[in-house]
């Protein structure tokens, strides 16, 4: 419960297919303890990343605008934000 800076600006509550996607592309969030259902500040890349591969709007990571810091609208269109608040 704070807020995410330009580095990892989007507040998430995390997948299990996402903590699997980023897994195998060289972030080992579980490894870290980090668990599905959990908050955490992501790169926009990673958090994009699981949203193109993923077409069920499911299994991407749900975004907690309140949360997510206005750096993300450098690289993500705010109605695509919203689509997975």
């Amino acid at each position: 419960a704070g807020f995410c800076d330009e580095q990892a600006p989007i507040a998430a509550q995390l997948t299990q297919s996402f903590l699997d996607f980023t897994s195998k592309n060289g972030v080992n969030l579980k490894q870290m303890g980090i668990r599905p259902g959990q908050k955490w500040c992501l790169a926009v890349d990673h958090w994009k990343g699981a949203a193109n591969r993923d077409a069920s709007v499911d299994g991407v990571p749900k975004i907690s605008l309140e949360s997510t810091h206005q750096a993300a609208l450098g690289k993500v269109e705010l109605d695509v934000l919203k689509k997975y608040a």
